[in-house]
């Protein structure tokens, strides 16, 4: 270690090397180093060695403890003593550490050592303090101060009044004690310890929502440890940054530095840096809205705090929790989490704290209908952070009062809102400000002034946008939308309430940028899901070991899930084990999406956003008599426009609400699972099911295309569906006489610019074929359909059964054309990013599906729900369509619910020789439903299939 002289270190490496007490003791005499100078020296080495690497500090410390006791060496013992004492508090073991202090303090009087006696008061301040006894540890700083007039020690109890000081949320007065350290170090040129200064600066300055002064703190004290190669304390600076960048919104940046320390410190073995990391991590998530990766994450590291009876950071991990499930609607546990947050902190009389705690109490007071509780707690926080000088929880309390008076007193909220934009502005906190905005555009919209809304509703909205744009991830950008639609829907129908084209034109434009931005972004190549390869040396290798061991577990639960979830069916006693394979298959799915996350953090990113084609551009991708329907909720209103070719964009407003549309959609769904049933089931009601079916699709055709049926004058219709309609089989509704299938082609898009991207993407002639089926015993047609498929192309590649695994896969999809699966389909309504697809080997998730590398002109699987995806704030769909769409398919023809193999084996006949005859896809499979529609009248079997994407 260069901070040691060699031949120290040296003798520490040959002395651990030794098995046991008396080969340590022959060691040293073989070198003539039996002395208690040696030991001295060794345990002056210990202090810098132990910082550095913990474990190895910790051993040397308890070697020289015995070889002290030997000898003797009156001073060298408790100099181990002491040093054994910093291990364990760097390890967060502060009950162990406390004897060893009060042992070396009275080991060095006993030497004749005062000075030395008075210095172990450092270490017993910093050991209550991370007990929470901050008052104790204060004390035994002014007990040293008043026993010494050394300028080292003084500026060392000023370091520790400065870190307790913060820990009570005293900032001003932990700042003045950093000064003072910082002068007495910088006076006795101990450039390290004022890295340390640096270092706790910061802390403080981060606390005070000064980010950009945090940041330089934490950079110059990196700076000093890294050039004396102390690698945890470099580790735990950078750490501190990472937390700084993350308070300022550059998440990329933030989750990058967390897992280079992370890593760090799990190579220096077990210690509290790693839960403070995962603290820090967590509350990134939180910021992203991912929210499930955000407890998990956070009940780790409150274990690890509980183990190291931390009470501070044990508080600040039940807020946290407590946000967490707030989001996640599991109200009591938070109410029992913040509770159990305001204990804490009310014992450590951390006022700071205590205003957080409140502030989180508040919003989940006003989500449990506690408006007078959430007032009242946020009147008070707000003025204890008027009090206390906190701007950052000030503006939140600012925010929050806006939000509970808008309603019942506009202009009271507005001047809280007024007063929050200046402290945002003044913060420079993207965070703070887009909120600020987005409130005051709907009050202002609320109250008719469409400037002042224009102008507030437009910043919000691109200090949104440029936050999601240094998001290098997927799962990060696709979840960063989720709790930031409102700015967008006000300005939507702000702009509708113009009543002029230019208006329409922009209200269009607006829900474009608020519509499935992730998946475009991945069509658009903004951003890459595949996994950086790693080397077998390379900290990501243990990482994607673990994660290819989770996979290889999960595909063994989804065999047997998915064989529990067909006996179900028959059998209601196999409900709890099919409910014990769902936790067990989630436990592995969350640990899976944490993993991803990691090793996604230090990978390359991409930085790109791309940007939603203009309505101009969207118009010149349709053909001449294609429509493009268009539907958007905003607020309560579910609208829909109408675009064509060269003419003005129309728009049909208040077609319906969602809570009038829910009824038929849940008629709909259990529609679909009376088939799950059993074929005798549908045989003896079959004439009941399809007249029920005819009514909740008449319902649904009278709520969303009645009221456009004069704008629909098309033989093709391109439909845009949004939120709770991409379940919808529009092709299926019911006009009363007839399908619509029966009187259009018809496909679908998750937004207007995805289906001109996939419109404008070459269109490949379907020859080169890769065809794959897995059957079993509860789709026997599969094998059939495959070799028809197959049969059907010359040429074609066939993967069948156990051939069809997954490096088969992987290796023939590339340069096909055309890709059909045919397999067994699992969509996870719960954990949609792990619905997967059977193949011989395993199961094909969405994770890998997306990485298969396609530029196939369409991809069929021809598999039981493969179409559905749950939806997401911002519209984004979490599926399998959206990763075979994002992968690279210009088109997919994909499932809405389970389907009869039989009737599917014929539909795809059909589809593929009417596409062989050279009809268009949206035209081909029109066809082949309107032929399965005349034998089998149910939309069950020859409705679930839809065309996605290019047609």
């Amino acid at each position: 270690m260069s901070t040691l002289t060699s031949p120290l270190a040296e003798l520490i490496d040959g002395l651990l090397a030794q098995p046991d007490l008396e080969a340590r003791a022959a060691f040293l005499r073989q070198r003539g180093r039996y002395d208690a100078e040696t030991l001295e020296a060794l345990a002056t080495a210990g202090d810098t060695l132990v910082r550095d690497d913990r474990i190895r500090g910790a051993r040397l410390a308890e070697v020289l403890i015995e070889l002290a006791e030997r000898l003797p060496a009156p001073l060298a013992a408790p100099q181990a003593r002491y040093l054994r004492a910093q291990a364990h508090a760097l390890a967060g073991e502060w009950t162990q550490a406390l004897p060893l202090i009060a042992a070396a303090r009275k080991g060095f009087l006993t030497a004749g050592q005062p000075q030395d006696a008075v210095r172990t008061s450092v270490g017993e301040m910093h050991a209550l303090a991370g007990l929470g006894r901050y008052p104790e540890a204060l004390a035994a700083g002014e007990r040293a101060l008043a026993k010494t007039a050394d300028p080292f020690i003084t500026a060392l109890v000023a370091q520790n009044q400065g870190m307790i000081c913060d820990l009570m949320g005293r900032y001003d007065d932990a700042l003045a004690a950093y000064d003072w350290a910082a002068a007495g170090y910088a006076a006795l040129d101990q450039t390290e310890r004022l890295g340390h200064v640096h270092n706790n600066r910061g802390v403080v300055l981060l606390s005070l929502g000064r980010g950009c002064e945090a940041v330089q703190a934490f950079q110059e004290a990196a700076a000093i440890f890294a050039a004396r190669d102390l690698t945890l304390l470099t580790a735990q600076a950078d750490h501190n940054r990472g937390a700084a960048l993350s308070l300022m919104g550059d998440f990329r940046a933030a989750l990058e530095t967390f897992e280079t320390a992370r890593r760090t410190f799990e190579s220096l073995g077990p210690g509290v840096e790693r839960d403070t990391v995962d603290l820090d991590t967590a509350t990134a998530y939180l910021a992203l809205n991912l929210y499930p990766e955000a407890l998990a994450t956070c009940d780790e590291a409150l274990a690890g705090f509980r183990a190291a009876s931390m009470p501070y950071e044990q508080g600040q991990a039940l807020v946290r929790r407590a946000a967490a499930l707030t989001a996640l609607r599991q109200l009591a546990a938070a109410e029992a989490a913040l509770a159990e947050a305001e204990t804490i902190f009310r014992e450590l009389d951390n006022e700071p704290w205590l205003a957080i705690v409140w502030l989180e109490q508040a919003a989940l007071w006003e989500l449990m209908e506690r408006g007078d509780e959430a007032l009242t707690v946020a009147q008070g926080t707000l003025a204890l952070c008027e009090r206390l000088g906190l701007a950052v929880q000030g503006t939140y309390a600012h925010l929050r009062l806006a939000d509970l008076l808008i309603v019942e007193e506009p202009e009271t909220a507005r001047a809280h809102l007024e007063k929050a934009l200046v402290q945002a502005e003044a913060l420079a906190l993207p965070q703070l400000r887009y909120r600020a905005h987005a409130r005051l555009g709907r009050l202002h919209r609320l109250q008719g002034q469409t400037d002042e809304a224009l102008n507030h509703l437009t910043q919000a909205i691109e200090e949104i946008e440029r936050l999601r744009a240094t998001l290098p991830q997927e799962t990060l950008r696709t979840a960063f939308l989720r709790d930031k639609l409102t700015p967008y829907e006000d300005l939507i129908q702000l702009c509708l309430a113009r009543g002029d084209e230019n208006g329409l034109r922009l209200a269009f434009a607006v829900a474009e940028r608020a519509r499935s931005r992730a998946l475009l972004d991945l069509l658009a190549g903004s951003i890459d899901t595949r996994l950086q390869a790693a080397d077998a040396d390379d900290a990501d290798a243990a990482l994607q070991q673990r994660l290819e061991s989770l996979r290889a577990d999960l595909d063994l639960i989804y065999n047997e899930l998915l064989a529990a979830d067909t006996d179900a069916a028959k059998d209601d006693q196999r409900g709890p084990r099919l409910a014990q394979l769902r936790s067990q298959a989630h436990q592995h799915e969350q640990e899976i999406t944490r993993l991803r996350l990691r090793l996604e953090a230090v990978g390359p990113g991409y930085l790109d956003m791309a940007q939603p084609l203009s309505l101009e551009a969207i118009q010149a991708t349709l053909s001449p008599g294609a429509r493009l329907l268009a539907y958007y909720i905003a607020g309560d209103e579910l609208m829909a426009f109408v675009v064509s070719p060269r003419a003005e964009v129309r728009v049909h407003r208040r077609l319906t609400t969602p809570g009038e549309l829910a009824p038929a959609l849940d008629r709909l769904g259990m529609q679909w699972n009376r088939f799950r049933l059993g074929a005798e089931h549908v045989a003896r009601h079959r004439e009941t099911l399809e007249q029920s079916a005819r009514a909740i699709l008449a319902d649904l055709y009278d709520q969303l295309m009645r009221p456009l049926a004069d704008d629909l004058d098309s033989k093709q219709l391109i439909i845009v569906p949004y939120g709770p309609l991409h379940g919808v089989p529009f092709h299926a509704l019911y006009d009363g006489q007839s399908y619509l299938i029966e009187h259009c082609e018809i496909s679908y898009a998750p937004s207007a610019t995805v289906m001109a991207r996939c419109q404008a993407r070459p269109r490949r002639p379907l020859e080169l074929a890769l065809v794959v089926g897995v059957p079993d015993a509860s789709i026997p047609h599969v094998a059939q359909e495959a070799e028809t498929v197959a049969a059907l192309f010359p040429g074609a590649r066939l993967l069948q059964g156990h051939e069809a695994t997954m490096p088969a896969l992987r290796a023939a999809a590339a340069g096909r054309d055309l890709l059909h699966l045919a397999c067994h389909g699992l969509f996870r309504a719960d954990n949609p990013l792990f619905s997967a697809l059977r193949l011989g080997d395993g199961w094909l998730t969405v994770a890998e599906a997306a990485e298969l590398g396609l530029e196939a002109g369409l991809v069929t699987l021809s598999a039981c729900e493969s179409g559905r995806s749950r939806v997401v704030e911002g519209d984004e769909l979490l599926g399998l369509a959206r990763a075979f769409l994002g992968g690279g398919a210009a088109s997919l023809v994909v499932s809405l619910w389970l389907v009869n193999d039989a009737s599917t084996g014929r539909l795809m006949e059909e589809f593929y020789r009417c596409l062989q005859a050279g009809q268009s896809k949206a035209a081909a499979l029109r066809v082949a439903q309107r032929a399965l529609l005349a034998t089998e009248l149910h939309p069950y079997y020859w409705a679930p299939f839809v065309l996605v994407g290019q047609c």
